[in-house]
């Protein structure tokens, strides 16, 4: 994350949440943000997959991962007590990039159109960004989202990982 701009606001059992484009002491907000969150994310899932595919040989758990991101302007406050100081990320578009995480598939990223509308550089990606309408809590309209699988290109690598953590979780049917 800190390799592509981001900061990291806490862990959550198994979940992160970090942010991208906020300017630390005076500095400017990076205008790339997007750009940034989302190389992060297809670096994070390419590595979840290297991970899985090893993992098959020393016999070690595997972790599919779901990314989901979302731009909106949010606060950054204390939500801690007058005996812990607990600063973190609070709004509305934090539980919309949460959202977007569970409707994304394993080792795949779901981006909010918000964040597609802002990214800079879409065809240097290398992958397609496909629109999906995607029903989340709260809203009775299915809501637009943009799905991004880094393995478009290599799809029997992602299917391998996929299976391979049915098999391991023995979700297999």
């Amino acid at each position: 994350v800190h390799a592509y701009g981001g900061i990291v606001d806490r862990t959550m059992g198994d979940e992160l949440l970090c942010f991208f484009g906020y300017g630390y002491g005076g500095e400017l907000p990076t205008a790339n943000h997007a750009d940034q969150a989302l190389g992060c994310a297809m670096k994070i899932q390419r590595d979840a997959v290297r991970r899985t595919l090893d993992a098959t040989k020393t016999g070690e758990p595997i972790y599919p991962l779901r990314v989901g991101i979302n731009t909106a302007a949010e606060y950054v406050a204390d939500v801690g007590s007058s005996r812990k100081i607990d600063v973190t990320l609070i709004g509305h578009g934090v539980n919309h990039a949460k959202r977007l995480e569970a409707a994304a598939d394993s080792f795949c990223i779901m981006l909010g159109a918000t964040t597609r509308d802002m990214l800079t550089n879409v065809e240097g990606l290398g992958v397609e960004l496909k629109k999906r309408l995607i029903q989340v809590k709260q809203y009775s309209d299915l809501l637009e989202a943009y799905e991004c699988d880094p393995f478009e290109k290599e799809p029997d690598i992602r299917r391998e990982a996929v299976d391979l953590h049915r098999s391991f979780t023995r979700l297999d049917r």
